[in-house]
Order: C-alpha cells, then sequence, then structure tokens
C-alpha cells in the first residue's frame, strides 16, 4: 500500500524568495505519512552544495520546519529524520479516580488544545524540557508536538479511546555518509486529553528512580506545561490490587494536606501478560528530586532543618493516626524532600491498614525500620506503635546524626534477627532520664513494649521542647 503523502501548506502569503534566508542552509521537505496504522513525520534536507536547492518541494516547507533547521546546532550531520506514533493506543484507561487530584493542574489554569499551539510556543517548550535532561534529541520532540496539533482529533479526539491512552512511539536519524539508522529510540506517549500529555521512556535508565515489591517509579516529562513529574507503575494480579487499593484510599483520604505528597491523577489500566489478566495502576506525582535517605546521606544539613524535618514527620504520623490509619513502611526513602523550601512529604502507602483491618496482621514493612513485635509476630500487638518505632528511628538519624545499635545487622543480606532483638533488648534496659531530653525522647519512641511507647502527640510535645531550647543557646 502506497503511503498518502499530505504535504504541509504554507500561509498564501508566503514564497521561497521572501524567506530564502530562512532555509539557506539547506531544502526541506515535510512528508506526513499514515500507513500500516501508524502516523509518521519525516523531515529529509539537504546541504547548500546539492543540486535540488532551488527545486519546487522547498516552497512546501513548514513554518515548523524553517524553525526547526535553524534550531539545529549540528545539522549537516542528520540527513533523514524520523519519528512514528501508533494511530491507536496500545493500553487504554479502565477506571480513573478523578477525585484523586488534590491540586490545580497547571494546563488547567491555561486551557489551549495541542492543535492551537504555535511554532513558537512548541519550540519554546521544547526549549525548556531540553533543560530537563529529556533523553531525546530536540527535532523528534518538535515532531511530536506537530503530530499532536496536525492529528489533534485522531490522537485526543477519538470516540473509540478511553483516555488516558498510551501509544507508542519510535525515532530514529542516520548520519550522512552512512546506510546506518542511528540513535534509535522508544518512549511511550501518553494522551490525557487535548490539553494533556506526557513522554515516558521505560527504556532509559536515567529516568528510572527505584523499584518496590510491585511497582516502578519512573520521571515522565510533561508536554502540556513543561516540567518533570513522576509515574508510579504498579503491576497487580486482577486478584490481589490490595496494594492498589490502600494507595487510592489514602491518596484521597488525605488529599490537600500539605504533607502527602502531591497526586495529579490516579487511574487504571488492563493488560495481560501471558495470557493472565493484570490491573496497571498509574500514579501521576509532582517530582521531587530527592529523598530523605539521600539528603541524610549528602550530609550537611543544619540541626536546626534537622529539627525540622522530625517535627514535619511527627505531625503528619499524628495526623493519619487521628483519622484511624497506621503506614506500616515508615522510611526515610519514603519521606520526599523539597529542599528549596525544606519540607518532606510522605508516600507509599501500599502496606498502610486500619486497625479494624484483617490485614494488619501481615504488615511488615522494611527491615532497618521494623519493630520488634513485628520480628517476633505478636500480631495482637499491631497498632499505631509500628509507626511509633520506625518514626524513632528516623528521628535517630536526623538528630543524632548516625545510625542506631541494630541498624548493620538489620541491612545484612541474612540478618540475624536474635542478635538484633538483643541490641534491641540492650537499649531497652539502658537507665535514661530526662537529664538528656534528646536520648529520652529516642528511648521513649524505641520501647520494647510497644504500650510504653509514646504517642504522636507526646513525641511532638517533646519534640518542640527540644528545638526551643537548641534556638535558645544559638542566640545565647
Amino acid at each position: 500500500m502506497e503511503p498518502s503523502r499530505l504535504y504541509l501548506q504554507l500561509p498564501t502569503e508566503w514564497s521561497p524568495h521572501e524567506t530564502s534566508e530562512e532555509i539557506k542552509n539547506g531544502v526541506v521537505e515535510d512528508t506526513i505519512y499514515v500507513n500500516d496504522g501508524n502516523l509518521r513525520s519525516e523531515v529529509l534536507y539537504h546541504s547548500p552544495k546539492s543540486e535540488t536547492k532551488n527545486s519546487p518541494f522547498a516552497c512546501r516547507a513548514s513554518l515548523y520546519t524553517q524553525s526547526w533547521i535553524k534550531n539545529q546546532s549540528d545539522s549537516s550531520k542528520r540527513l533523514l529524520s524520523n519519528l512514528k506514533i501508533a494511530s491507536s493506543p496500545h493500553i487504554q484507561t479502565s477506571k480513573k479516580v478523578f477525585s484523586a487530584v488534590n491540586d490545580t493542574l497547571p494546563y488547567l489554569t491555561s486551557p489551549k488544545s495541542f492543535g492551537e499551539w504555535t511554532v513558537e510556543e512548541q519550540t519554546e517548550a521544547v526549549s525548556k524540557l531540553r533543560k530537563l535532561n529529556i533523553p531525546m534529541e530536540d527535532d523528534l520532540i518538535m515532531k511530536i508536538y506537530f503530530l499532536l496539533k496536525k492529528y489533534n482529533k485522531v490522537l485526543c479526539f477519538n470516540e473509540c479511546v478511553k483516555y488516558p491512552a498510551m501509544y507508542e512511539v519510535n525515532g530514529s536519524f542516520k548520519e550522512e555518509g552512512t546506510g546506518i539508522r542511528s540513535n534509535q529510540i522508544s518512549l511511550e506517549l501518553e494522551i490525557h486529553s487535548s490539553k494533556k500529555a506526557s513522554l515516558i521512556f521505560r527504556d532509559v535508565a536515567e529516568t528510572f528512580i527505584g523499584k518496590g515489591t510491585s511497582k516502578e517509579i519512573w520521571k515522565t516529562f510533561a508536554l502540556d506545561e513543561p516540567e518533570l513529574r513522576v509515574h508510579s507503575f504498579a503491576l497487580l494480579h486482577v486478584n490481589s490490587t490490595n496494594h492498589a487499593v490502600k494507595e487510592e484510599r489514602c491518596f484521597n483520604e488525605f488529599k490537600g494536606k500539605s504533607w502527602i505528597t502531591k497526586i495529579y491523577n490516579i487511574y487504571y489500566y488492563c493488560v495481560k501478560i501471558e495470557q493472565q489478566p493484570f490491573v496497571q495502576q498509574i500514579i501521576e506525582m509532582k517530582y521531587y528530586p530527592k529523598d530523605l535517605f539521600t539528603v541524610l546521606s549528602s550530609g550537611g544539613i543544619t540541626k536546626q532543618t534537622r529539627f525540622s524535618y522530625g517535627i514535619q514527620l511527627m505531625l503528619a504520623i499524628e495526623d493519619f493516626h487521628n483519622r484511624g490509619y497506621i503506614h506500616c513502611d515508615l522510611k526515610p526513602e519514603n519521606l520526599l524532600v523539597d529542599e528549596e523550601v525544606l519540607e518532606i512529604f510522605l508516600t507509599d502507602f501500599g502496606l498502610s491498614c486500619t486497625c479494624q483491618d484483617n490485614e494488619l496482621h501481615n504488615a511488615m514493612g522494611t527491615p532497618s525500620y521494623m519493630s520488634p513485635e513485628i520480628i517476633t509476630k505478636c500480631v495482637d500487638s499491631y497498632s499505631f506503635p509500628l509507626d511509633i518505632w520506625s518514626a524513632g528511628c528516623i528521628l535517630w538519624l536526623l538528630l543524632k546524626g548516625t545510625v542506631y545499635p541494630w541498624y548493620e545487622e538489620t541491612t545484612k543480606s541474612h540478618p540475624n534477627f536474635l542478635n538484633v532483638l538483643r541490641e534491641m533488648n540492650t537499649f531497652d534496659k539502658m537507665k535514661v532520664d530526662s537529664s538528656n531530653p534528646e536520648l529520652f525522647l529516642l528511648w521513649n519512641m524505641l520501647r520494647l513494649d510497644p504500650l510504653q511507647r509514646w504517642s504522636a502527640s507526646q513525641v511532638l510535645v517533646a519534640l518542640r521542647k527540644l528545638e526551643n531550647e537548641f534556638n535558645q543557646r544559638l542566640i545565647a
């Protein structure tokens, strides 16, 4: 089947003579193919020495292509650039939780369809994405904007598609003088509407953030208001979606709270792997470049900041417990940090429970922050003190700047939990009183008996008192 060529139409007032300066670095042909289920854009241009410099198809150079040519820093090396977007998505949403949105999104404040974007706006967006280190050639990014504009109705207003939807994208270009196509790139274009879309590079290691038991976290690039965001991909069998349900439940329960990770959307895709049905939960979140573990590892945090982070953590836990929830997996990696405003945000609620949940008996958490009642499986003792223990471990790292006595053993590939319990018991038997207020606070959070541990409110009172005393010593 022959591809149908749809040449871009120039404004009627445009002529090649009037803009010869614009195309002096090459003769351009813009072609859109609609073939084999793909939307594809190819830009072919020749060097100034080419005999075809003044050929008629130069007249078909679009304003987009002129801008693209002008902004190439090394265009002489690129002979052929190619981009393909599948004309239909490979997965579509099966459920979208609109109530998960807890913030006014940028694209809602300036509602403009991709079909209405000017070349200048596209170029500016490409420049912003470049500053975010997007792993893609500028010309290919520009062509994605171009295709979103050209095929806005096909891609964004398809009645057969349930949005959000994932489209496969492939791009590449050849080096001049060779027949080898280099810089092959494969990615996904996730389209939410005619005003909102993101690029996802799950084949590029630099965009990978981390991995949990059932989820992967990736940096993604918003095209509507160019910025970094985060997509959490949780792949769950249809008969085992508890983690996803818990995440959704907590984000809905606590949306708008200052201490919770900023969420834009939660939605689900249905996928089949080896003929088995799976549900893929996607959580689109604000991008935070660091977590508390990374911040602590890098050092250089002032004591005032350490107190601030500790108080914010305990305020979050107090609010969480007051609503009847237990996080069950508190650790520095689940506390995201915005260092510009010195704020932390709680995330990862896949193990969270209420005191009435039957699944609370299956609570595990991370070994380094695991309470003694979990290690010994005293399930009847599982309650809010689980989180207080984990928070005590985090506050130890924050306030003392060193690891607690049983930390090293828990980081081994096969930790000896008898040794861990011995270290915990030794610390519990220490004679500690209020003459050492910092250690006294930690000791009351890390008691072996969960009934003897302080509540989040009690910890907050002691922590604020410690902060005030520290600040007064600084002034004196």
